[in-house]
């Protein structure tokens, strides 16, 4: 754990290997990730975030305010069974 986190503190991120995902899948999903990105934002924004109420997690499309010194955006996805995503 103290590799994850100095890797975050140093880095800003990290890399799982080994973690016995397919690589048929990794690639599926990164090429599904870069299409949704691509989009405009009007339409990434129509996948808005669920309420608290309704899930333990905001999954759905966020981007980070403008004065934020980050401008990330992201997608939060969760298993489908668990009837979370949009």
């Amino acid at each position: 754990m103290e590799a994850v986190i100095e890797a975050c503190q140093t880095y800003g991120f990290f890399r799982a290997v080994n973690h016995g995902v397919p690589r048929e899948l990794l690639s599926r999903s990164l090429e599904l990730s870069a299409a949704f990105f691509a989009l405009p934002d009007e339409e990434k924004t129509k996948v808005r975030p669920r309420p608290v109420e309704v899930t333990p997690l905001p999954a759905g499309y966020y981007r980070l305010p403008s004065h934020s010194p980050d401008k990330n955006e992201y997608l939060l996805t969760l298993q489908p069974h668990l009837g979370h995503n949009l």
